[in-house]
């Protein structure tokens, strides 16, 4: 599990600054060095940059992306994923379908702040997101 910890005093432009602990070695890494790289300290790789590697060479045959007004509609021909271990995450714009080795980050068009449904049938998985603010 990762933690968030506010530094006093560190930010510039006032605001508290956020750090992470990493989950192998428990040190405090600024959140951009943490889930984009690795932790300077031990080398643990985040999921999100694994999944990064990965995309260029695994397994999403066709992605849609529907913009129905207050709802995102994403379509994806998923046909090795396990129905029971497919696991979502959503952050902003960016959409973490994971399920067991598998991981792939998908770059939404807009922000979106919850996973309304799910449905995964013959290999093809739907979701539905609400967008930020809707």
């Amino acid at each position: 599990m990762i933690r968030k910890e506010t530094i006093r005093g560190k930010a510039t432009n006032g605001e508290k600054e956020l750090k992470y602990r990493c989950p192998a070695c428990y040190y405090l890494v600024e959140k951009d060095i943490l889930f984009e790289v690795c932790c300077p300290i031990c080398g643990w790789v985040s999921p999100l940059v694994k999944s990064r590697q990965q995309n260029a060479n695994e397994g999403i045959s066709q992605v849609d992306l529907i913009d129905e007004g207050d709802i995102l509609r994403i379509t994806a021909e998923l046909p090795m994923l396990d129905e029971n271990n497919i696991l979502l995450d959503v952050n902003n714009n960016k959409l973490l379908i994971s399920s067991g080795g598998f991981a792939r980050i998908i770059q939404l068009c807009c922000p979106v702040e919850q996973i309304i449904e799910k449905t995964y049938s013959n290999g093809v998985l739907d979701i539905q997101l609400r967008k930020v603010g809707k």
